[in-house]
């Protein structure tokens, strides 16, 4: 078994950090920047000024445009309708089920349709005016578990 240990104030350059602990020797791997470093040093003297470029991944939320004008409209006024009156639910549940059907029909998964949501929500005016951020939560937290129960159900 091995007795050593690895001690980070025996580190001399702060860029790298330990990938095992073996007896015989450590071994190290650059961060991202020192990556940068060695593959442009890679490079023929031409070519090493250049940068690679970043690809970005593809965003596949499908936002508003993805449903219907008229179902984002209804959802958008049940939630307003919601937020004056939390004890009346009825008109929201109606209207988040007409937007889970229409998430089904075109294959929109549930996530997608939260994000969807909570984008409708954080739109709203009256959203952005409540002065008790946690009454805006627990408002949020239901309104997202009644779009969860209308998306599952039979």
């Amino acid at each position: 078994m091995c007795n050593s240990s690895w001690d980070p104030s025996r580190r001399r350059d702060f860029s790298l950090r330990p990938l095992t602990r073996s007896c015989s020797r450590k071994t190290f791997l650059p961060t991202t920047s020192l990556l940068g470093d060695i593959e442009r040093d890679r490079l023929p003297p031409t070519q090493n000024r250049r940068r690679t470029p970043f690809m970005m991944v593809h965003d596949s939320t499908p936002g508003l445009g993805a449903l219907d004008p008229e179902t984002v409209a209804a959802v958008r006024s049940a939630l307003v309708l919601y937020i004056a009156t939390p004890s009346d639910g009825e008109p929201l549940r109606q209207a988040l089920d007409v937007m889970a059907a229409e998430a089904h029909e075109k294959s929109i998964l549930p996530e997608q349709l939260l994000v969807v949501l909570k984008d409708l929500w954080y739109a709203l005016p009256s959203v952005g005016a409540m002065r008790d951020a946690a009454e805006q939560t627990r408002l949020l937290q239901r309104v997202v578990t009644i779009c969860i129960k209308e998306y599952y159900a039979d």
